[in-house]
């Protein structure tokens, strides 16, 4: 693990001497620690959305690729503060950077973000990632405290935000409980705090994602349940659930398959922020691994489904055909999602 992290703490901190206390050009408004500070942010953020951006193809990971758009944004915001403060930004940067990667690590780089099969070493290279985020997190900090400008001082506390949620997804993938997180450059304070405000931002804020499709179910009805896929393309939820019905059949009732007493209802709707809007659909009329005759879907109600965080979330129905309504708490069955579904939580919108 303290390979990729030693690699990674070299790289960037090489960047910062590589133009450190050398500002291009000043507009008379930034004195040459702001400009300085700048032109530093800028140009590392543009490098880490490369860096996201690449590892998110080479992974196949959506969140990644999120993250570069997110230090996308915030060179745009950046160049449009250098504009204004007349801050020249010199791409002679570019060349002092590629000195970087002719040191020993390079091989042992480029192996890792070409090899698809290398999920020994996922966590070694996510510290490192975290690690960059610590260092932003410093960075910034440093700026706004040398800063009178409130432009300036917005843009900072702005990235300063969307870095505390990159540091907890990175955490939350490295730890069942991203509290347990072990600060690299900061002090353990500082990332305690700034994981915590993470977490309360994305409580607040909680979406529907795909992090959510799962297997969930209500503990006290165990053996009954609800399959939920998110399509966020559609902005659309899709449940299956498994249930039975209010009595038990006689004891003329028949089932070639199953029990006679189960019951498969479906529900489909758009969802907004925490909470999907769906119609509740009995299937009737088919036959068991049988094209023919179709079945039959009759609308029977309505489902408004809620999550307050990854792990957990309530189920309220009504059904006036048969005269049922009610709530359902529902929690998971087993936990592998909720990292992804916390990474997605996480990621700001665009």
């Amino acid at each position: 693990m303290k390979r990729p992290i030693s690699f990674f703490a070299t790289m960037w901190m090489s960047l910062i001497l590589c133009f450190g206390g050398n500002v291009l050009a000043q507009s008379g408004q930034l004195d040459s620690s702001e400009a300085d500070a700048l032109e530093f942010l800028l140009i590392y953020s543009a490098q880490k959305s490369q860096e996201y951006g690449g590892l998110g193809e080479a992974w196949e990971e959506i969140f990644l690729t999120e993250y570069a758009v997110d230090e996308d944004h915030h060179v745009e915001a950046l160049e449009n503060l250098a504009q204004q403060f007349a801050v020249e930004i010199d791409d002679s940067w570019w060349g002092c950077f590629t000195v970087l990667w002719e040191v020993s690590e390079l091989d042992f780089l480029c192996d890792l973000f070409s090899a698809r099969a290398w999920r020994d070493e996922w966590n070694s290279m996510i510290s490192g990632l975290a690690f960059l985020e610590e260092l932003s997190i410093r960075e910034l900090k440093q700026a706004i405290a040398g800063t009178d400008e409130q432009l300036l001082i917005d843009a900072y506390m702005e990235m300063l935000d969307v870095t505390y949620t990159h540091l907890l997804g990175f955490a939350s993938i490295l730890h069942d409980d991203p509290s347990d997180y072990e600060a690299q450059l900061i002090g353990q304070i500082e990332v305690d705090l700034g994981l915590a405000y993470a977490i309360g931002v994305s409580e607040e804020n909680f979406v529907i994602n795909p992090g959510l499709n799962d297997a969930w179910y209500e503990q006290a009805t165990d053996g009954q349940g609800f399959f939920i896929t998110v399509y966020p393309e559609s902005a659309t939820v899709f449940v299956g659930w498994f249930t039975f019905d209010m009595e038990f059949p006689g004891p003329d009732a028949i089932a070639g398959l199953g029990d006679a007493c189960q019951r498969w209802l479906t529900a489909q709707g758009p969802y907004a922020g925490n909470q999907a809007d769906l119609v509740v659909y009995n299937s009737s009329g088919g036959l068991f691994d049988t094209s023919l005759p179709h079945p039959e879907l009759a609308p029977i109600g309505s489902i408004v489904l809620q999550f307050e965080n990854c792990e957990s979330g309530t189920v309220s129905y009504d059904l006036p055909g048969v005269g049922l309504s009610g709530v359902v708490a529902i929690q998971r069955l087993a936990p592998d999602n909720v990292a992804a579904c916390e990474t997605a939580v996480i990621a700001p919108p665009h």
